[in-house]
């Protein structure tokens, strides 16, 4: 029997195996779990970054466009901002999935990149944007761009498109 001092604010939550190994993989030296989850919140949890406002139980788009990923609505204003927010949840799972995104291309530009230049090379001029793990995308998309970007996402995080990330929603 394993013996533990549980606080008395503590609640317990079922959490799959997968989910708990990825959030362990996120422990830095001597990190509770807890503490993983405390610092995950912190560094994603600011207003800006939430998709989706809760009232009453009840969900309420906050944004113009909505893709599934991993069962869970992902709300944007715009393109580019919905790519960026999938781009930062796939990095926050799985690092080297987004690594992967960056060795590809689509056409002439780069899906993501930790350099500006190299999104649109030659074409200083294009809008790119930065997201919030840092990667720079193309700030110069349509909705065909965005289902290529999505559908290499999901080939570089070895995830089915259609299934695990779905754009616009109601494809299969």
């Amino acid at each position: 029997m394993i013996s533990t001092t549980v606080s008395s604010t503590a609640i317990f939550v079922p959490i799959d195996l997968e989910t708990t190994s990825k959030l362990l993989s996120k422990r830095r030296h001597g990190e509770s779990l807890s503490g993983v989850v405390a610092r995950l919140c912190e560094s994603g949890g600011s207003t800006e970054r939430e998709a989706v406002v809760q009232t009453s139980g009840v969900e309420v788009n906050v944004g113009n466009y909505t893709a599934m990923f991993l069962g869970e609505p992902i709300h944007a204003e715009t393109l580019p901002e919905l790519f960026a927010r999938v781009v930062d949840l796939s990095f926050e799972l799985d690092p080297a999935s987004i690594e992967r995104l960056a060795s590809m291309k689509a056409r002439t530009r780069r899906y993501v990149s930790r350099k500006r230049e190299a999104i649109h090379p030659g074409r200083p001029d294009l809008p790119v944007t930065r997201t919030c793990t840092g990667w720079w995308i193309s700030a110069n998309v349509g909705v065909e761009d965005i289902v290529r970007s999505l559908r290499a996402l999901a080939d570089a995080a070895k995830l089915d498109f259609g299934t695990d990330i779905r754009f616009p929603t109601n494809a299969k």
